[in-house]
Formats: structure tokens, sequence, C-alpha cells
């Protein structure tokens, strides 16, 4: 019995010297999407044949819509230290009374984003669904 309370004691002394390290390194720390021009070359680097024209950040960095020229889009959040990029339809688009741009990204694993806006959607959005 003492063998085995040594042992999950010197197992929890190790994961907790794990995470002390990997909090000290900053390892999943500022993990942002810093602004357009960052969300744009997210976007181009997600699809090479993409060439980004407008794009819209969360206030939190988490988040970006980006808009190409050919009209498609790119929807782009924050996955851990990393950056998850799908292709997003116009149809997917929502901008709800209360300001939030809606995107369903239609992928169970990427999951739904908001952004929320402060201020009147973009030019480039209005043609977006208004939700109720």
């Amino acid at each position: 019995m003492g063998d085995m309370l040594l042992q999950a004691g010197l197992s929890l002394a190790a994961i907790l010297a794990l995470f002390g390290i990997a909090a000290w390194l900053g390892l999943g720390r500022g993990t942002r999407i810093a602004d357009a021009a960052h969300a744009k070359a997210l976007a181009q680097e997600a699809d090479g044949g993409f060439e980004p024209v407008d794009a819209l950040v969360g206030p939190d960095g988490r988040t970006a819509l980006v808009r190409g020229d050919d009209d498609r889009f790119i929807a782009i959040k924050v996955h851990g230290a990393h950056f998850a990029a799908r292709p997003i339809s116009r149809e997917a688009i929502a901008i709800g009374r209360d300001g939030t741009l809606a995107i369903a990204s239609g992928d169970r694993l990427f999951g739904r984003l908001a952004i929320a806006l402060r201020q009147p959607p973009p030019d480039w959005l209005t043609r977006a669904q208004r939700v109720d």
C-alpha cells in the first residue's frame, strides 16, 4: 500500500512539474490572430489559391472571417497553440440582431464560431443572412 501511495505521489509531482515547465515556457499562451493582415496571411497559407481581400477579426483574437477576391470565405480559429481554417459558404454566415456574427462551419470538429461585432458589419458582409 505504501509503495502505491509513493508511486501515485511521484506521478503527481511529475505531472505538476511538466505543467510548471509548460507554463514557464509560455506554451499555449498568446496564440492570437493579431489583426486583419495576420488573418489574411493565415487564410492564404491554408489555401494557396485563395487571394484574401477583406478580414474581420474577433475582439479576443481567437476567431476571424476572411473574404477572398472570388467571394469565397475562410473561417479561422485558434486551436491550442495553432490555427485551424475551413472554407465557409456565404449561406453559413449570419448576423444576429445582437451584433454577433455567427459562422456555421458544417464541420463537427471545427464547430460553430461567433464573432462579436463592435460596430456595424462591414459592407462586404451586408448580404449575409439576418437572424432573429
